[in-house]
């Protein structure tokens, strides 16, 4: 079964064998029933039986399943969620190791999906637009509140996707995150002006200069509560936060955490945490 469109496509299959390279799309997977093995540009998943799976825009993967099984694929355009939250891809959004606990919003996404299967295999022609619209907009506002990350660029992007100024770009503030950055201090090196590089490194990026240093300092700050006892202060001065509370305000808007109970949580459920974190270093 599956419904196409050039905005979304709903299917519902029994995938053996699935290559997807990049694109401009956002995909949600749901095994109902069966076992698979999901392998994307940041790690390698087993799908066990009602397992969620996110894989973000401009990503490379692969499904694969020896044995029958009953997947829900939802294919979103990048464009027209764009066109609904234009920052929606300044971040990348994944669902939590829920091996490693409890995880309310996954079951709040299966619910959703649930009604989007609904409406779908009803297929009402003079509704059904207007429902699976509903849905999909109730999905993407989850996503946004509830399983947000800060976005991960890959080394290999920095040396197909972007441009050589931009590279360098982005060395440098991988290698200065830490200190106090600005783009007045980078554009002076590259000899161009702040709103020419602005405007180029949004283009090529996808989000702004400071939207990725914050990203890069609340992942390295998120890495360091996971894996060291330091207090948050020193964390925060650490990644080149201006205080705690500066740190403490950006990473709840990003996990709907602050960093002290994140880190609770981490040690609470270890096996959840470690998965993360190897997946990461892959």
């Amino acid at each position: 079964m599956a419904q196409r469109g050039d905005k979304f496509w709903i299917e519902i299959q029994d995938i053996r064998h699935c290559v997807e390279d990049e694109g401009d799309t956002l995909t949600l997977l749901w095994v109902l029933e069966g076992r698979a093995e999901l392998n994307t540009d940041v790690g390698h998943d087993i799908l066990e039986a009602n397992t969620l799976a996110i894989i973000n825009r401009h990503r490379r993967w692969q499904f694969t399943s020896e044995t029958a099984n009953v997947t829900l694929r939802v294919t979103l355009s990048g464009r027209w969620v764009v066109q609904l939250c234009n920052d929606f891809f300044a971040h990348d959004y994944a669902v939590p190791a829920e091996a490693g606990g409890v995880w309310p919003q996954c079951d709040a996404l299966r619910d959703l999906l649930r009604q989007l299967l609904v409406v779908t295999l009803i297929n009402d022609p003079h509704r059904y637009r207007l429902e699976a619209y509903r849905w999909l907009s109730e999905i993407l506002l989850l996503l946004t509140s509830r399983f947000q990350q800060p976005a991960r660029m890959l080394s290999r992007e920095l040396s197909s996707a972007h441009s050589k100024r931009i590279a360098r770009v982005i060395e440098r503030i991988n290698a200065s995150y830490s200190r106090r950055i600005t783009l007045a201090e980078i554009a002076a090196s590259e000899y161009v002006s702040e709103a020419w590089l602005s405007r180029l490194f949004r283009k090529e990026v996808g989000i702004s200069f400071m939207q990725y240093i914050t990203h890069l300092r609340l992942e390295k700050a998120a890495d360091a509560l996971r894996l060291t006892n330091r207090p948050l202060h020193q964390i925060a001065l650490e990644q080149g936060f201006a205080s705690t509370r500066m740190m403490s305000d950006r990473f709840r808007r990003v996990h709907n955490m602050s960093p002290g109970e994140f880190r609770k949580a981490r040690r609470q459920h270890p096996e959840g945490a470690r998965m993360r974190t190897d997946r990461r270093e892959q």
